[in-house]
């Protein structure tokens, strides 16, 4: 298990222990479209590809590596800062 510790600047912020850097970029694109509900389909895939996709792509590579050697891996991308922690 991993804790996900996500901030979007405007819109909240969260916590949740997952099993993985998958489930943990599925919480945080749960709440990238909670935030961005409101919006176009248009805006909320914009937002999906911008802000979510690259930090996605980091955690899975350098976050799950960092949590592999028992250590916290952050990352930040536009409004979007997230923290994943081992345990």
């Amino acid at each position: 298990m991993i804790t996900v510790k996500w901030v979007l600047e405007g819109h909240g912020a969260g916590t949740e222990r997952v099993p993985d850097t998958d489930a943990a970029a599925n919480v945080i694109a749960a709440a990238l479209r909670q935030a961005t509900r409101t919006q176009s389909p248009d805006a909320q895939a914009h937002v999906l590809l911008t802000v979510l996709a690259p930090l996605r792509a980091n955690m899975q590579r350098e976050g799950a590596d960092h949590i592999a050697q028992g250590r916290s891996w952050q990352d930040r991308n536009g409004p979007l800062f997230v923290e994943i922690q081992p345990g």
